[in-house]
């Protein structure tokens, strides 16, 4: 999939690379999967590592990380999800609206 608009593909870019980041730092993962997919009408960016999950009822810690995720999914329209894993790991997801196509952009092959 393409994705045309640079600030769009930027902060996805940024997303997956903090998940990546802690999915080593802190999930000490040993593998990790990136999908980038969508529908008709959405953009969905899924990581998903195989480490030790995190605690769900923790108090969020000092870190940015998840806050800047959280803000730059906000900024492309989106939404940023961090789930357990059934089994071991974690999955975070980031979801946003695909942009309308204009007549220009429908045009090119």
């Amino acid at each position: 999939m393409l994705i045309t608009n640079n600030t769009t593909a930027t902060h996805l870019y940024r997303i997956a690379q903090e998940s990546i980041t802690n999915a080593i730092k802190h999930g000490r993962s040993e593998r990790i999967e990136i999908r980038l997919s969508s529908t008709p009408k959405r953009i969905i960016l899924a990581v998903l590592d195989d480490g030790v999950g995190f605690d769900a009822t923790a108090r969020r810690g000092e870190g940015m990380g998840l806050r800047i995720m959280d803000h730059r999914a906000q900024m492309i329209g989106g939404t940023v999800v961090v789930q357990k894993r059934a089994g071991r790991g974690t999955t975070v997801v980031c979801t946003l609206q695909k942009p309308k196509e204009s007549s220009a952009t429908a045009k090119e092959p």
